[in-house]
């Protein structure tokens, strides 16, 4: 008797784990590969690295190099970067910028435009891929 009641607390506690349920995004921190384009005049690799903050929402950090320095731009990120439509925000000191686009087979592709004047102006695209 006390072997099967060990044996069943056991099997209730793996199979609770978050790893055993099926959600609609990935649990856990999520790091994406890829490039950016400046109005087709600066082109440079952007990485992101995107934390859960609640269903379909995540913080998100982008690194990238501009004009030859490194930068770090705090931003949210909504949507399943596996598939679907993906929106969000970035921005670092007085400017900001709002991305649109869409997620497929872990391939995210945007636009991005800036909004630090308060309306919007394109600015470009990215795409990432989930690793």
């Amino acid at each position: 008797m006390r072997w099967s009641i060990l044996t069943a607390a056991l099997l209730l506690m793996v199979f609770s784990q978050p790893g055993h349920t099926q959600t609609t995004a990935p649990a856990g921190q999520v790091t994406l590969e890829g490039r950016f384009d400046w109005n087709g005049k600066n082109r440079s690799a952007l990485s992101a690295v995107l934390t859960p903050s609640g269903e379909g929402k995540w913080t998100a950090v982008f690194s990238f190099n501009w004009r030859g320095k490194g930068q770090r731009w705090q931003g949210a990120f909504s949507g399943d970067p596996k598939n679907g439509e993906v929106s969000g925000t970035s921005g670092s000191g007085n400017r900001s910028w709002v991305f649109r686009g869409r997620s497929e087979k872990g391939v995210i592709t945007c636009r991005h435009f800036e909004t630090t004047r308060g309306n919007e102006q394109p600015t470009g695209s990215f795409t990432l891929t989930c690793q």
